[in-house]
C-alpha cells in the first residue's frame, strides 16, 4: 500500500527492550493507519504485542464514518499491571464510529466498541461551536458487561488556540 507518513521507535535500558512502528496512509479514497508496539520487561510486563489497524472514510456531505481493530497481547505477571492494561483492559475489541457534520458550528456521532467477554460500548455525542475558537461538546459513555450496565455523561468547554 502506498503509505504517506511512517514512524519507528525502539529502545532498551536495564534489560527492558521496546519496539515499535506506525503509519498513516490512504488506499483509494479510505484512510489507512495502524500501530505496532512489542515490549518486554522484567518488571510487569513478560512480553507482548500490542496493536491497532483501522481505516476511515468521508462522504459527503458531511459523513465520516471509521472502523478499527485493537489487540492487547501483554502478558503481566501477577504483582502489578502497566498503565494500559488499566486504561485499556480488553485483549481484543472492534471499534466503530460514524460522525455527521452537519454545517460549521453543529456535529453529532456515536462510537460503538465491542470487545470480549460481552462487552459493549456506546459513545454519543454531539457538538457546537459557541464562538470563533470555542466549542461546547456532550458526550454520553454507556457501557454493558455481562448483562450490567452503567452510564455516565461528560461536558466539555474547549478553547483552541494558536500563535
Amino acid at each position: 500500500f502506498p503509505s504517506h507518513d511512517t514512524t519507528a521507535l525502539g529502545g532498551y535500558i536495564l534489560g527492558d527492550v521496546v519496539a515499535g512502528f506506525g503509519w498513516a496512509g490512504s488506499i483509494r479514497e479510505s484512510g489507512f493507519k495502524g500501530e505496532a508496539r512489542w515490549s518486554s520487561s522484567g518488571d510487569v510486563v513478560e512480553q507482548g504485542l500490542v496493536f491497532s489497524v483501522g481505516m476511515d472514510r468521508t462522504f459527503e456531505p458531511g459523513w465520516l464514518v471509521a472502523t478499527e481493530f485493537l489487540h492487547n497481547g501483554e502478558a503481566y505477571r501477577k504483582e502489578g499491571v502497566s498503565a494500559l492494561s488499566a486504561s485499556y483492559p480488553y485483549k481484543n475489541a472492534g471499534l466503530v464510529q460514524v460522525t455527521r457534520q452537519f454545517n460549521p458550528v453543529w456535529s453529532m456521532g456515536t462510537a460503538a466498541l465491542v470487545a470480549e467477554d460481552e462487552i459493549f460500548v456506546l459513545m454519543p455525542s454531539v457538538a457546537c461551536a459557541i464562538a470563533d475558537d470555542w466549542e461546547v461538546l456532550l458526550t454520553g459513555i454507556g457501557r454493558m458487561v455481562k448483562r450490567e450496565t452503567e452510564s455516565s455523561f461528560f461536558l466539555r468547554l474547549r478553547w483552541s488556540f494558536s500563535n
